[in-house]
């Protein structure tokens, strides 16, 4: 046989099979799949699955704390008395009191748990002097004076916004003075009778309750303007004392912050032979940490 007459039926009989093998796949290509069909998905075992989720935020610590240093640049006036007689002090400057300053040991504590606060906030200062004596009476004579006050006291916010504050506290607050003074006679002085020597000191101290309240306003994010006032004594120690504080609070880092205001406190208390009717005034600076 013939190749020319072997080829159509050898061409015949190949294409047969492969026509019905294209019919059986349909049109589905064979080396290529298309690229808008997908393959059945397999099943995923639960075990090999990893789920993502979003990281909750951490809820805000309810504590706080902040410890400062209040430097009170204050000024003195009123009057002071001992055995009934009663000196008018018009106005000391602080210049003049900076002169005669030994030391001063300021310091504040606030402690907030939500809406509570707690508030420790005290200064110790003292003053000494030597006195002219002009060699008459007495060849020398030198006096010091001891101050210190402490306040303790309890809030709440009774508005607690973003942009406000507001938080009434009930506390107390503690004051103690001392009087001091040393002097040698010349012998003048104890032909006239005066003691050849002498070294005296008086002290005394109180507490009084106090109502009051503050107050902030977030004006932007690392500043707020602060305010505090309380009115205490009704009797119980002083007839009368009273606070208002008024400033700015500026959060220079996360832990660091600065406060400058402006700072009164009067007392009038009275007892036996001591009177002490004194206001303290003066801008005060207060540099500290919160955490």
């Amino acid at each position: 046989m013939k190749l020319p007459h072997l080829f159509p039926k050898l061409v015949k009989t190949a294409c047969i099979p492969c026509c019905i093998a294209m019919l059986a796949m349909g049109s589905t290509p064979i080396f290529a799949a298309d690229a808008t069909t997908s393959a059945p998905a397999k099943p995923s075992d639960p075990k090999d699955s990893k789920q993502i989720t979003a990281p909750t935020e951490k809820p805000a610590a309810p504590w706080a704390f902040r410890i400062g240093a209040p430097l009170w640049v204050s000024a003195i006036s009123g009057s002071v008395g001992v055995r009934g007689r009663v000196s008018n002090a018009a106005y000391v400057p602080f210049n003049d009191l900076f002169n005669k300053l030994d030391y001063s040991i300021p310091g504040s504590l606030e402690v907030g748990y939500g809406k509570w606060g707690v508030l420790l906030d005290g200064q110790y200062t003292k003053l000494s002097d030597n006195l002219n004596t002009r060699d008459i009476l007495f060849n020398s004579a030198s006096v010091q004076f001891a101050q210190a006050f402490a306040e303790f006291n309890l809030s709440y916010k009774v508005v607690d916004s973003d942009k406000l504050t507001v938080a009434p506290f009930i506390g107390t607050r503690y004051e103690y003075v001392k009087l001091s003074g040393q002097a040698s006679a010349t012998k003048l002085g104890t032909i006239l009778g005066a003691p050849s020597s002498f070294d005296e000191s008086k002290s005394t101290d109180w507490a009084d309750p106090i109502l009051g309240v503050q107050a902030q306003y977030q004006v932007f994010k690392p500043t707020a303007i602060v305010a505090k006032a309380d009115v205490g004594g009704f009797g119980a120690a002083s007839k009368l004392t009273y606070q208002f504080f008024a400033g700015q609070r500026t959060q220079i880092t996360r832990s660091f912050y600065m406060e400058s205001g402006y700072r009164y406190l009067q007392t009038d208390y009275t007892s036996g032979g001591f009177t002490w009717n004194i206001a303290y005034s003066g801008p005060q600076i207060t540099c500290g940490i919160n955490f």
